[in-house]
């Protein structure tokens, strides 16, 4: 589904009329071929509806994962040991959520990159009625995903229209990927669809286009190969993330001690690395505080270690670090762009009565976030400084409220899910269209007045009440990352979570 920051213009465009049956190779080597090629593959549905696991969670523009892989399996260079599936079509092989407008041409630096699109398209597996459906199984030797059913979104009641069923088939054997289509049909769906069929890899900057805004035909495939010999040499150090695996920013109490600085650093190459140095700067604003180095000796394609810097931070003023790593010395390095990561460090005043958790600079920019129909919202992820904290207030900025004014709820819910996602629900008040004021922070007492949060964090949520409301954005240049989107009762990663925070925020107290 698109949110209403975007509006689409789709342009009308002759068929593609499937004469191209084969394609590659890439810099790397892959190549691809259709079941209409001569020698391509033959199209084989594997029923995976009884033996296999059905997916939960996935509704529109949204990504659930990750889930694992046996040893063996690999995509370009690297090995995979685990993978996500995307509402909209596809799986990505780290966790990046993919929504409309959809690539223009594969590769594509821009934007997500790491995955295999075998229908990247606006996809819908909510709503009354909808049939849609995926499984997905794995063992040593293969991976089969299958999207059953799956409409796509449209705008008119029931919100969606169609039906696709396609499934792909990766091998750890040989390292091929192999796309099914077995009926596909748009329905009431704008045409031409919006859509993309092709791999790319961990940069953006290897990959294969096979469709481009052009459905495949029912009984038909796709298949990747792997080259039989890669010449393809990849020297690629980078930094894998900053004090947490999400790379997430993190509040910390305004103390005089010091506090740790430390990176994860991996080799995402094929080749050895050696003799190298990561460094790290702590700014305050544009200002550079503290600045720290580590060496490695040596780290093996494939493998992590993470490094404590030479530098402690000491929070000395109230407001938002930027925490930023960088890698050094590394002759020959493929991807730069992974070289450098920055996190968002948040000081507190602790010792206060009460004090805000809040991931924006509180200054509204660019135009508001809401969800078409009005069956949308949003949510951070918040874990305090200090424990154990009682919860205050929640708090909204509201942007816009339109000519049908509507009413939003603030939730909370517990990190007790799998993996950290969102549990129990622990507190939900409702606040009317007439007490929602525009352009500023809408305060909102919890129903539950003793709620305590004593270990791990919290998911604060905006939920919308109808289609013209709208919360606050910051496009400030160091974003959280801990952002989400729901849609329907579904959550995913906010889609532009790289670039985003949502001015929302809780007040606690010790």
């Amino acid at each position: 589904m698109k949110n209403s920051i975007f509006l689409f213009t789709f342009f009308c465009c002759a068929q593609f009329l499937f004469s191209q049956t084969s394609g590659g190779p890439d810099a790397y080597g892959y190549t691809w071929k259709s079941s209409a090629h001569p020698t391509g593959p033959t199209y084989s549905w594997v029923d995976i509806t009884s033996n296999g696991t059905e997916v939960q969670g996935l509704g529109d523009d949204n990504i659930v994962g990750p889930f694992s892989l046996a040893p063996g399996f690999q995509f370009y260079w690297y090995p995979v040991s685990q993978f996500y599936i995307g509402s909209n079509g596809y799986i990505g092989l780290s966790q990046t959520n993919i929504a409309s407008p959809f690539p223009t041409s594969i590769p594509l630096a821009g934007g997500a990159n790491d995955w295999m699109a075998m229908h990247l398209s606006d996809l819908k597996f909510n709503g009354v009625g909808n049939i849609g459906k995926c499984f997905y199984y794995s063992n040593n030797d293969s991976l089969v995903v299958s999207f059953i059913d799956v409409p796509y979104w449209v705008v008119s009641s029931p919100g969606y229209s169609g039906s696709n069923t396609f499934q792909i088939i990766f091998s750890s054997i040989d390292k091929s990927i192999t796309y099914n289509y077995k009926s596909m049909a748009a329905g009431t769906a704008t045409l031409p669809i919006d859509n993309a069929v092709g791999i790319e890899n961990n940069t953006g900057a290897l990959g294969l286009q096979t469709y481009i805004d052009v459905v495949p035909t029912n009984l038909s495939s796709v298949k990747y190969y792997y080259p039989s010999n890669v010449t393809y040499a990849v020297k690629d150090g980078g930094v894998n993330w900053n004090n947490n695996e999400a790379n997430g920013a993190y509040f910390i109490p305004k103390v005089n001690t010091a506090i740790a600085l430390k990176s994860n650093i991996k080799n995402f190459g094929n080749q050895p690395l050696s003799n190298f140095s990561v460094t790290d700067t702590i700014y305050f604003g544009t200002n550079a505080l503290s600045n720290g180095n580590a060496s490695i000796s040596s780290l093996a394609p494939g493998d992590d270690t993470t490094i404590t810097f030479s530098n402690n931070f000491f929070s000395q003023f109230l407001g938002i670090y930027t925490f930023s790593s960088n890698v050094q010395g590394i002759t020959g390095d493929l991807v730069p762009v992974n070289n450098r990561q920055v996190q968002k460090i948040i000081s507190v005043d602790v010792a206060l009565p009460q004090y805000e958790l809040n991931y924006s600079d509180g200054s509204p920019e660019g135009v508001g976030i809401s969800w078409g129909g009005g069956q949308g919202g949003v949510a951070i992820y918040i874990e305090p400084p200090v424990y154990p904290v009682k919860v205050e207030d929640t708090r909204f900025h509201i942007s816009a409220n339109g000519t049908t004014p509507a009413g939003f709820s603030a939730m909370i819910f517990d990190d007790n899910g799998p993996n950290g996602a969102p549990g129990t629900l622990l507190d939900s008040v409702y606040v009317a269209p007439s007490n929602v004021v525009v352009g500023q922070y809408n305060v909102v007492t919890p129903s539950n007045p003793n709620l305590l949060i004593n270990n791990g964090g919290v998911y604060v949520v905006w939920y919308m009440d109808g289609a013209d409301i709208a919360i606050s954005r910051d496009l400030s240049s160091v974003a959280s990352q801990r952002t989400f989107e729901i849609l329907g009762n579904t959550w995913g990663g906010y889609s532009d979570k790289q670039n985003e925070d949502f001015l929302m925020g809780m007040t606690v107290s010790n």
